[in-house]
């Protein structure tokens, strides 16, 4: 019979082990303060099943509480009937000490039959919220890039090749701050929020892997990227963008070449984009953008306990 266990973070660290970084004990603990506790759970009978950390907020259990998703991790394959017993025995849990529970998996690209299974639970469980639609692009297609974008991509492409821009990956605190800057202009001139300070990318950084760039272009930054390595096979685009006076100069097309040029000569498969919709309400000036460079959708799916 399977049971539940809260345990600390170091117990769930060394017992569940996950390989993606922002499904961690150590990402958790990172983000702590934004939350008024956290849980740690293992689900087991003979042996480990399962694991989930949830952020406690004054209404709600939440996975994830401060990362792009959340949702059980895996100890060695699991059957979909474990996974249903440790949603009705986390759906327990929560109501023993009066909590929903808000869970967003990851996008479907990541792990597509552990994805399928939970999406699968859930659904039977627990009710269903608006889904998501997030963008991957896959490596292997940069090797017919042309093949793969849009004929006005192309054009912008081609137009932005032309022009005096240089490509380079940050690697001092100095030029990473510079692509940070870039990114924060970038959404003071949209009027977007910046979810992240420099100091909580500093604090971040230490944590996990990431990769920073640059373009300029006659000697001035006008676009960047901050990238970080999420699992072996898949890093995330976490932040890119342009400053508004280049848009001429298309920038951003540039900008994705390079990144998926830079990632196809690594052992690297799959760049997540990140969603282009905000509860289930879609950006169609993102996903065109996305759409047009190259980039593959998959879904994200969201559910209440």
């Amino acid at each position: 019979m399977m049971k539940i266990e809260r345990v600390s973070a170091t117990n769930y660290e060394q017992t569940i082990q996950p390989r993606n970084i922002f499904l961690t004990a150590s990402f958790a603990e990172l983000n702590r303060h934004k939350v008024n506790d956290i849980h740690y759970l293992v689900f087991s009978d003979s042996r480990t099943r399962l694991g989930i950390i949830l952020g406690e907020t004054d209404s709600a259990l939440h996975s994830p509480f401060s990362a792009p998703y959340g949702g059980f991790c895996q100890h060695h394959t699991q059957r979909l009937q474990h996974i249903d017993n440790a949603i009705e025995l986390l759906g327990d849990y929560a109501r023993q000490i009066g909590k929903k529970v808000e869970i967003a998996l990851p996008p479907s690209v990541y792990d597509e039959t552990f994805i399928s299974m939970q999406l699968s639970a859930f659904q039977r469980s627990g009710h269903i919220l608006p889904a998501d639609l997030s963008y991957h692009f896959q490596l292997s297609d940069f090797d017919f890039y042309d093949r793969v974008i849009g004929v006005k991509a192309k054009q912008k492409l081609r137009h932005s090749l032309r022009e005096d821009f240089v490509f380079s990956k940050a690697e001092t605190p100095l030029e990473k701050q510079r692509a940070y800057e870039v990114i924060r202009r970038n959404r003071e001139e949209k009027g977007y929020l910046l979810r992240m300070s420099w100091e909580e990318i500093k604090k971040t950084t230490a944590l996990v892997e990431s990769d920073f760039f640059l373009l300029s272009h006659s000697g001035r930054d006008v676009a960047s990227a901050m990238v970080f390595h999420v699992e072996p096979d898949i890093y995330q685009l976490i932040y890119w963008g342009n400053i508004n006076d280049s848009a001429s100069l298309r920038p951003m097309n540039l900008l994705a070449y390079r990144l998926f040029e830079y990632y196809s000569h690594t052992s690297l498969k799959i760049l997540d984009i990140g969603p282009s919709t905000t509860d289930g309400i879609p950006n169609y000036g993102l996903i065109d953008f996305k759409e047009s460079v190259g980039c593959r959708p998959s879904p994200k799916f969201h559910f209440e306990l």
